[in-house]
């Protein structure tokens, strides 16, 4: 369902059986007979970046909804308080996820030692994790876990998450007791 102004897709398949219907330059289709099966989305047709919440879509239906994605772009650094005594390299044994508001994790894909993505992110609020746990540096994020609202369609801004070593801990030496 378009809101105002949105134009159509042009190009998406939609099938039923062995009849095919494209959707034109408005987004339009024709429909395939008038039997009671319902059609299905080609999910592949749709624009990169598109999803349909169901590929199934009723005989009656006039208008089919899509939903926006979003990529979500992650870099890891380390503290520059850090970077002398913790190796960069510790950056790639860590692991990004996203929590969404319902609970679903949602898993990156590394791009670079320190860089994560994530392709395609519907909308809504969603918080970004970092598990350390493979590292044999334990490392942790400074602050808070980034949140993120997300709307469909549009672009956030990447994402820089600072990581910090382990605390040093200092002692005076203790005087002997005589």
């Amino acid at each position: 369902r378009r809101d105002s102004g949105e134009g159509g897709f042009a190009g998406v398949m939609l099938k039923r059986g062995s009849e095919v219907a494209v959707t034109d330059n408005p987004g339009s289709f024709h429909r395939m007979g008038y039997g009671p099966e319902p059609y299905g989305v080609d999910a592949r047709s749709l624009p990169l970046g598109w999803i349909a919440p169901s590929t199934v879509i009723g005989p009656a239906t006039r208008s089919i909804g899509a939903m926006a994605l979003s990529p979500i772009d992650v870099e890891l650094v380390l503290d520059p308080a850090d970077s002398a005594r913790v190796s960069r390299a510790h950056l790639a044994d860590l692991v990004v996820t996203l929590r969404d508001s319902t609970g679903r994790q949602w898993m990156s894909r590394r791009t670079a030692p320190n860089r994560h993505v994530f392709d395609a992110v519907p909308p809504g609020t969603d918080t970004v994790l970092v598990d350390a746990s493979a590292s044999p540096e334990p490392l942790r994020p400074v602050g808070d876990n980034p949140a993120l609202v997300i709307a469909g369609g549009r672009s956030v801004p990447p994402i820089k998450i600072v990581m910090r070593g382990r605390a040093l801990r200092f002692s005076s030496p203790q005087q002997k007791q005589q």
